[in-house]
């Protein structure tokens, strides 16, 4: 929970960039659109952005997680400093697919109030919810 919550600050970062990003993009495309007198274009056009938005920041997120675990050093950056990895569950380097896989398994997880997460202090192997799922595990190194 540690290394989430480190990794956590730079996605926050990255979803605060992306989204400044995408807002950029709707002002430029805005100052280009002529507007209905009732202004359901302008609605539309920000809710569209808004969605775009969100799911660049949660692709982004997904890939961060997924791309820095199948690294050689197979850990985010959180996890690194705390002297963990991911692993497959017999051991060997896990494949970016089953990485996604357990990265978006996090929100089962999460979806209880966490106990997904808590698995991992009272299971045998400190497997969490999501680890059991994808058939992965944290090691120390």
């Amino acid at each position: 929970m540690v290394a989430l919550g480190l990794d956590g600050v730079l996605v926050a970062v990255l979803w605060v960039v992306i989204n400044a990003a995408v807002g950029v993009a709707f002002e430029t495309h805005l100052s280009r659109v002529v507007l209905d007198p009732a202004g359901r274009l302008l609605e539309t056009l920000e809710a569209r952005y808004q969605l775009a938005g969100w799911i660049i920041s949660l692709t982004a997120a997904l890939l961060y997680f997924s791309v820095a675990e199948r690294l050689p050093c197979q850990a985010t950056p959180g996890k690194r400093l705390l002297g963990c990895r991911v692993v497959r569950s017999d051991g060997g380097r896990a494949g970016l697919p089953r990485l996604i896989w357990r990265n978006l398994a996090k929100l089962l997880s999460a979806a209880p109030c966490f106990l997904g997460f808590a698995m991992a202090a009272v299971t045998a192997g400190r497997f969490a919810l999501h680890d059991l799922v994808s058939g992965c595990r944290v090691v120390r190194r």
